[in-house]
């Protein structure tokens, strides 16, 4: 059960920890930070990317319940309880890495195409550290892609360190996406 990106607020963070308890209880108060609702309209959850001795890559995702509650109607499911949110593009990201399309050296971005929108990946070492909705396939425009790229890029600078982006891949059949990425 996965949601379109577009629905989802992510936040990849670095812990001060590597213990479940008190990730599970950071992760969930950055969540409520983010939340652009109340918290009891909001659904959440999060997955440990990487551990250290003493630190832990942490990837939060939240989504508004009424997303989740549309994609059950449209499927069809009969879910009672939520016990994790994740997203397309992270499926998409893990069958990248699987297929070596993505190479885990340094930083690189991946340009996906998501039902009607576009989807920007950054990784570093393989591990998502930004994924962000980078607006409709039907307007895409080379210029506002590059901006949209480019702030990202600044913004994992400021979160994970600097570091040269190596590849850029692009995950769409759509020609006019195709050019755009280029």
């Amino acid at each position: 059960f996965a949601i379109q990106t577009a629905d989802i607020i992510f936040r990849c963070l670095k812990f001060p920890t590597i213990d479940h308890d008190e990730i599970a209880s950071m992760a969930a108060n950055q969540m409520e930070k983010d939340a652009p609702l109340p918290v009891e309209e909001m659904v959440g959850s999060f997955e440990i990317l990487s551990s250290s001795e003493d630190a832990s890559l942490v990837l939060c995702a939240s989504a508004p319940i009424a997303s989740v509650e549309r994609l059950k109607k449209e499927t069809g499911a009969n879910l009672t309880q939520f016990e994790r949110v994740d997203a397309t593009a992270l499926g998409l990201l893990r069958n990248l890495v699987d297929a070596k399309a993505v190479s885990g050296i340094r930083r690189e971005a991946v340009l996906a195409e998501e039902g009607d929108r576009i989807t920007l990946i950054v990784t570093d070492s393989a591990q998502p550290v930004l994924i962000r909705s980078a607006g409709l396939i039907r307007s895409i425009n080379p210029q506002a892609l590059v901006n949209t790229t480019r702030i990202a890029m600044i913004q994992t600078q400021i979160e994970h360190g600097a570091s040269d982006l190596t590849h850029v891949i692009c995950v769409s059949d759509s020609p006019n996406v195709q050019s755009a990425v280029a």
